[in-house]
């Protein structure tokens, strides 16, 4: 988390959204172009769940459901505030072993907007203020 703004603004907080210690795309997709299908190893599935309470006086700006789907994998991750308790939740299926050159760029274009909704945090400001 970030702290709180000691400038005398708004204070803000931001959180990951997601607990991973990397982004997808250069994990599983680093080559623009493949000549030979990528090895992903067994079907598996991650998921990570993040519980925060938030400080008092801070509302949780939440992003809205993300759900990707391809006959590769799935992921989805949400974001609420329950009592006080923020809960940020991951969800990631790989379901196919092995990813035929033919279907490399489909298979690096899903991690690219994986990344790109995942690598956006979730924020929470004192007082609900923008």
């Amino acid at each position: 988390c970030a702290p709180p703004d000691a400038g005398g603004g708004a204070r803000r907080l931001l959180m990951p959204r997601q607990m991973i210690s990397h982004s997808w795309l250069p994990r599983l997709a680093p080559l623009a172009r493949r000549r030979y299908p990528v090895l992903l190893g067994p079907p598996r599935t991650r998921t990570t769940v993040l519980k925060l309470r938030l400080p008092a006086g801070f509302q949780a700006r939440l992003p809205g459901r993300f759900q990707a789907t391809a006959p590769f994998a799935q992921v989805r991750a949400t974001a609420r505030v329950q009592d006080g308790v923020l809960r940020i939740a991951t969800h990631v299926k790989i379901l196919q072993s092995l990813i035929p050159v033919a279907e490399y760029a489909a298979f690096r274009a899903f991690w690219a907007n994986v990344d790109a909704h995942l690598g956006q945090p979730v924020s929470a400001v004192a007082g609900g203020q923008s």
